[in-house]
Protein backbone atom coordinates (compact mmCIF):
# COMPACT_ATOMS: atom_id res chain seq x y z
CA UNK A 1 0.00 0.00 0.00
CA UNK A 2 1.16 3.28 -0.80
CA UNK A 3 0.17 6.60 0.71
CA UNK A 4 1.09 9.70 -1.53
CA UNK A 5 0.46 13.24 0.01
CA UNK A 6 1.24 16.20 -1.84
CA UNK A 7 3.05 19.37 -0.58
CA UNK A 8 3.66 22.04 -2.96
CA UNK A 9 2.38 23.23 -6.18
CA UNK A 10 4.54 22.45 -9.26
CA UNK A 11 5.98 25.80 -9.95
CA UNK A 12 6.74 25.15 -13.23
CA UNK A 13 3.12 26.99 -13.68
CA UNK A 14 3.79 30.32 -12.23
CA UNK A 15 0.39 30.76 -11.19
CA UNK A 16 -0.96 30.25 -14.83
CA UNK A 17 -2.61 27.47 -14.61
CA UNK A 18 -5.08 26.35 -12.66
CA UNK A 19 -4.20 23.18 -9.85
CA UNK A 20 -6.25 20.76 -8.09
CA UNK A 21 -4.00 18.68 -5.18
CA UNK A 22 -4.04 16.61 -3.39
CA UNK A 23 -5.81 14.30 -6.31
CA UNK A 24 -7.11 11.38 -5.31
CA UNK A 25 -8.76 13.23 -2.52
CA UNK A 26 -10.60 12.29 0.40
CA UNK A 27 -11.19 15.01 2.80
CA UNK A 28 -10.24 18.26 1.19
CA UNK A 29 -9.43 19.46 -2.21
CA UNK A 30 -7.28 22.40 -2.83
CA UNK A 31 -8.14 24.27 -6.30
CA UNK A 32 -5.40 27.05 -7.23
CA UNK A 33 -7.55 29.54 -9.35
CA UNK A 34 -5.15 32.13 -11.55
CA UNK A 35 -5.81 35.43 -10.86
CA UNK A 36 -5.70 36.59 -14.57
CA UNK A 37 -9.27 34.38 -14.82
CA UNK A 38 -11.14 37.25 -13.73
CA UNK A 39 -14.90 36.10 -12.31
CA UNK A 40 -14.81 32.50 -12.23
CA UNK A 41 -17.23 29.79 -11.36
CA UNK A 42 -16.27 26.13 -10.87
CA UNK A 43 -18.40 23.62 -11.98
CA UNK A 44 -18.48 19.78 -10.51
CA UNK A 45 -19.49 17.07 -12.58
CA UNK A 46 -19.87 13.28 -11.91
CA UNK A 47 -18.56 10.70 -13.59
CA UNK A 48 -21.58 10.57 -16.22
CA UNK A 49 -21.01 14.12 -16.66
CA UNK A 50 -24.13 15.25 -14.78
CA UNK A 51 -23.60 18.80 -12.80
CA UNK A 52 -23.59 17.82 -9.05
CA UNK A 53 -22.60 21.30 -7.84
CA UNK A 54 -21.56 25.43 -8.92
CA UNK A 55 -19.30 27.51 -6.95
CA UNK A 56 -19.92 30.98 -8.61
CA UNK A 57 -18.25 33.97 -8.42
CA UNK A 58 -15.10 33.18 -7.91
CA UNK A 59 -11.92 35.47 -8.00
CA UNK A 60 -8.51 34.22 -8.15
CA UNK A 61 -6.59 32.58 -5.45
CA UNK A 62 -7.15 29.37 -3.45
CA UNK A 63 -10.69 27.23 -3.57
CA UNK A 64 -11.12 24.64 -0.31
CA UNK A 65 -13.75 22.09 -0.89
CA UNK A 66 -14.00 19.60 2.29
CA UNK A 67 -14.35 16.26 0.64
CA UNK A 68 -17.78 15.28 3.37
CA UNK A 69 -19.79 17.85 0.79
CA UNK A 70 -19.71 15.07 -1.99
CA UNK A 71 -20.80 11.78 -2.31
CA UNK A 72 -17.75 8.85 -3.01
CA UNK A 73 -17.30 9.18 -6.37
CA UNK A 74 -14.98 10.41 -9.39
CA UNK A 75 -15.52 14.13 -10.20
CA UNK A 76 -14.24 16.63 -12.85
CA UNK A 77 -13.53 19.96 -11.62
CA UNK A 78 -14.56 22.68 -14.54
CA UNK A 79 -13.21 26.49 -14.23
CA UNK A 80 -15.60 28.61 -16.51
CA UNK A 81 -14.91 32.36 -17.18
CA UNK A 82 -15.60 35.29 -19.79
CA UNK A 83 -12.57 33.79 -21.38
CA UNK A 84 -11.01 30.42 -19.99
CA UNK A 85 -11.94 27.09 -19.55
CA UNK A 86 -10.43 24.63 -18.15
CA UNK A 87 -11.10 21.10 -16.86
CA UNK A 88 -9.04 19.86 -13.86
Amino acid sequence: IYNFREVSIDESTNGTTSVAYPNPFQSYVNIMIPQHYGLTQLLILDELGNEVTVKKDLRGGELYIIGNELSPGLYLFVLESDQYREQL
